[in-house]
């Protein structure tokens, strides 16, 4: 497999930076596996604490068996977790924030590795 096109597919499918370390660019793939990492981090513990206070809130109890009553209490939380451009603080919210990070530092992540290996396929 080519260089590029393995470095893309790495980066693209698998995680973000693994392209980079797979080019020998192992503090730039270091830096957005990191970041990237930290981002979803983020993400995963806002949602989760969202649907908790959101279960909390709604009456349902530590014994939840009703699925249906799940699926309503997480759908509001994350539909509550989105700003609807309402906010007259102009703040954009920390998990609305961690995910752009994390989609850009997959797109970056995809594009660098194109063309790092590209110009090492042009350099040997």
């Amino acid at each position: 497999m080519a260089t590029p096109l393995k470095a893309v597919l790495l980066s693209g499918l698998v995680y973000p930076g693994l392209g980079q370390l797979s080019l020998k660019q192992r503090r730039k793939g270091a830096i957005i596996i990191v970041v990237v990492s930290l981002s979803l981090l983020y993400f995963i513990i806002q949602i989760v604490t969202q649907v908790q206070q959101s279960l909390l809130e709604s009456g349902i109890q530590n014994s939840v068996t009703d699925p249906v009553a799940v699926s309503v209490a997480v759908d509001a939380s994350i539909r509550n977790s989105v700003p609807t451009g309402g906010d007259s603080s102009g703040q954009i919210s920390g998990t609305l924030l961690s995910l752009v990070v994390m989609v850009a530092g997959w797109f970056y992540s995809v594009i660098d590795a194109y063309l790092i290996g590209k110009r090492q396929r042009e350099n040997e």
